[in-house]
């Protein structure tokens, strides 16, 4: 059975009341047809006053943290937010105009940590797969040296034209050129200019 105030729409933010009070604060992104426990919260913004975005970052303020537990928390065993008070906090907040490019801004840094969260999943994955193989020499390291080389090499040659450099001669003569190693040219080449050169990401 649900109540449609305990199903979280898209933008609403999931407070954790109970316990480790605001240790877990994060964004609803779509519709899901199931009730929340009453340990927490739904925040919804007004759109109109705050973008969901600066409000979920806003809770995740140590000061913030620290005002609500001095000012709006109760019971020591068990420490719970008091909604009824808490809805009374007030936060300074930026112009709309403005709050929309820090949200952009917030938006594309969660992005970019998601992506790296996921590859490192993988990767975590892959070296649990390979590590038990290379132990056992059931895989030999220098095929996949050789293997790993091969791969990386497309993107190490976009790599070096992503350098601002001040000194062109440490580049290899031909980055296509079958003796081309870029594992052993990327890494000669950033000792050799590590104060020379300006890397653009």
């Amino acid at each position: 059975m649900k109540k449609n105030d305990c199903v979280p729409l898209p933008n609403d933010i999931l407070v954790a009341k109970d316990g480790s009070y605001l240790k877990e604060v994060f964004i609803c992104s779509e519709y899901k047809e199931c009730a929340i426990l009453s340990s927490i919260a739904i925040f919804r913004p007004n759109n109109n006053i705050i973008v969901p975005e600066i409000l979920l970052y806003l809770l995740k303020q140590p000061s913030i943290k620290k005002d609500v537990g001095d000012n709006y928390v109760s019971g020591s065993a068990l420490p719970r937010i008091v909604l009824k008070d808490f809805k009374k906090y007030t936060f300074i907040l930026p112009p709309m105009v403005e709050q929309i490019k820090i949200s952009t801004i917030l938006h594309e840094i969660t992005r970019k940590i998601q992506v790296n969260t996921d590859e490192i999943k993988v990767l975590s994955s892959l070296r649990d797969y390979l590590l038990p193989k290379l132990i056992s020499g059931e895989i030999s390291v220098s095929k996949m040296l050789v293997a790993l080389n091969y791969c990386l090499s497309d993107y190490l040659i976009q790599f070096y034209h992503r350098l601002k450099i001040k000194f062109a001669q440490f580049l290899p003569v031909s980055l296509h050129s079958q003796e081309y190693q870029p594992l052993n040219h990327l890494y000669h080449f950033c000792l050799l200019n590590q104060k020379q050169c300006h890397f653009l990401y």
